[in-house]
């Protein structure tokens, strides 16, 4: 990796890290207050709506985002024209689909408030063309302190009016309108932010059209599995259990997966287009990508290590017991986060070389996987029982999509699996350390306190294990530690 390339991708994994605090704060204070005003039946409502959308939300722009980076600044002045268009078509055409789907849908879960809810959604899918187009720009001109902006000003208001509405009693609407006010917002930072730049007046001829969506076809079909990859085990739960299961495992999930969607945004954003500017030199492509995962494994570990140990107080004093149900949710999913977030990344590098048919493939088995998991979780029992199961399957599935992209490059697994096997292992003790002897040895009665507690001890002790056990990576993170404090 060359100084220039080097200190763009440091640099903008700073601003993600920025980005991602700001962001995981408005996301976890929202969901403070829509768990205190609104019940479970509404977060059910919304889960079951969102996920009965998600289809039409994945196609939004016909997948192009990607395209428009991975081509770069040349492409991006002469044919962004054709590209607004095209996408323009593909979100008017989903809109008018997802809200003619309406009525089905509120028929199979019984339930005609999913109409309106759904309509809602439907409406906020034609503005994120132009909005599309800024992010591009901004990501082929690594402009990356710009997109932390873009999204934490989005979250904000996103987060920020959801808990406003829902004071105001506006029920499982709180969690739909913010997705309107949010969109209109990004089409106005992201035009200022990407320096008011021109649409080229480019005629959208059938011929250019198919040509797009030749090349954006694969991203389609990913889009798609992603949608069921994310969505698919909430239509399978809340087919076949009642709305207090469906509830309690959403609101679980979504205490864990508020930092995942962050992640995985704000990661492609930054790293995929660094990695395309290296597509002509593979060895250093893949030192750079060795390198990201270290730093990038080591921050998944801390994090949802500590979201495992301060689950249970956190949940039971912020709610005083209303969501104890979904405590052990948000314990084992955080538990799978150890991989499965490192997929975003090896996904990165695919798309980076090329590589759509193969990230298809692998979202597609990944889509499979989801719904089977939460199938076998249904007919084994109840909540407990669909959460484990969704666990284990995602906790393996990162693993294997690591494996399967490093193969695909002809990439040598040892220098990814090993020193991240032994800071897997390493977490693995600190957690049990944690809950057999730290958890039992003091009992602090107020919950703040031992979360507090707890996560401190998780974190001295999975330090001080790294300083003896694999220092290396430990001093290379607090390096980049000292570039984001500096």
């Amino acid at each position: 990796m060359t100084m220039s390339y080097q200190k763009a991708a440091t640099m903008g994994m700073i601003w993600l890290a920025i980005g991602t605090i700001v962001s995981k704060v408005a996301s976890f204070l929202s969901l403070i207050v829509l768990g205190w005003y609104l019940s479970s039946d509404e977060f059910a409502l919304y889960a079951l709506a969102y996920s009965s959308a998600s289809i039409f939300i994945a196609i939004r722009n016909g997948g192009i985002q990607q395209i428009l980076i991975q081509r770069g600044a040349k492409s991006f002045s002469k044919l962004n024209g054709y590209f607004f268009k095209y996408s323009l078509w593909f979100n008017f055409v989903g809109m008018a689909l997802l809200i003619s789907f309406t009525t089905v849908i509120s028929k199979i879960y019984e339930n005609d408030k999913l109409i309106e809810i759904i309509s809602i959604i439907a409406l906020s899918l034609p503005l994120s063309s132009f909005s599309m187009l800024c992010r591009a720009k901004l990501s082929i001109d690594h402009e990356f302190s710009k997109l932390a902006k873009l999204d934490s000003y989005s979250t904000l208001l996103r987060h920020g009016s959801a808990s406003i509405f829902a004071i105001f009693g506006f029920g499982v609407y709180s969690f739909v309108i913010p997705f309107i006010l949010s969109s209109a917002l990004e089409i106005a930072l992201g035009y200022y932010f990407s320096n008011k730049f021109y649409i080229s007046k480019l005629k959208l001829t059938k011929r250019k059209f198919f040509s797009i969506y030749s090349s954006a076809k694969w991203l389609i079909l990913a889009s798609l599995a992603t949608a069921f990859v994310l969505q698919g085990d909430y239509l399978v739960i809340g087919y076949f259990e009642d709305k207090l299961i469906v509830g309690m495992y959403f609101f679980g999930f979504q205490l864990t997966m508020a930092i995942a969607v962050v992640i995985n945004s704000g990661l492609q954003s930054v790293i995929m287009p660094i990695f395309s500017k290296l597509n002509t030199d593979k060895k250093r492509q893949i030192n750079a990508f060795q390198k990201s995962f270290r730093i990038y494994s080591l921050l998944v570990v801390l994090i949802t290590g500590v979201f495992v140990v301060t689950a249970e107080p956190l949940i039971h004093f912020l709610w005083k017991g209303k969501w104890d149900q979904a405590i052990y949710v948000t314990q084992v999913i955080s538990f799978s986060m150890m991989t499965r977030l490192l997929i975003p990344l090896a996904r990165s590098l695919l798309e980076a070389r090329k590589e759509w048919k193969m990230t298809f493939k692998l979202l597609l088995v990944d889509a499979i996987g989801i719904l089977l998991s939460a199938s076998v979780g249904v007919y084994l029992g109840g909540l407990i029982e669909i959460s484990l199961a969704v666990s284990i399957y995602r906790f393996l599935f990162g693993f294997f999509y690591v494996y399967m992209a490093a193969k695909k490059i002809d990439m040598r697994l040892s220098p990814l699996l090993l020193p991240f096997t032994k800071v897997f292992a390493v977490a693995i003790i600190a957690i049990v350390y944690v809950f057999y002897f730290f958890k039992n040895i003091i009992l602090i009665d107020f919950e703040i306190y031992e979360a507090i507690y707890l996560g401190g001890a998780y974190l001295i002790v999975l330090v001080s294990m790294l300083w003896v056990f694999q220092k290396s990576i430990l001093l290379e993170f607090f390096e980049y530690s000292k570039r984001l404090v500096a």
